[in-house]
């Protein structure tokens, strides 16, 4: 907007290239206990673990207690726990690179949502 200390000139010759992040696609399969219409419950959880890894910053790992919490907050959810990626006291992040953007592409097929019992 400020014409006279930008111009907006390139010298003659480079090529500017603007690119965005890598999506790297994320997948999560959680094992629920549910006290409720199990449809309607496993529908918010997908919803909200989506959120918490589309909201996800690019090139930050997403820490998957992120993704516990949020499928936890949902109305109706007892317990969680993570069924996929791998979660222990070591593996308790999805590791992201510099220029990768952690994304849900298709909420049915990248998330997982299991009753248990």
């Amino acid at each position: 907007a400020d014409r006279d200390n930008y111009p907006g000139y390139v010298s003659n010759g480079p090529s500017i290239m603007i690119q965005g992040p890598t999506i790297k696609r994320i997948q999560v399969s959680l094992s629920v206990r549910l006290s409720g219409n199990a449809k309607d419950i496993i529908g918010g959880i997908k919803n909200a673990v989506a959120a918490a890894i589309n909201g996800s910053k690019v090139g930050v790992s997403i820490p998957i207690s992120d993704i516990i919490n949020a499928a936890s907050q949902v109305g109706g959810v007892e317990a969680v726990s993570v069924v996929a990626p791998d979660f222990s006291a070591v593996n308790d992040r999805i590791i992201l690179k510099g220029s990768e953007k952690g994304m849900v592409i298709n909420i049915d097929q990248d998330i997982s949502v299991i009753q248990s019992a």
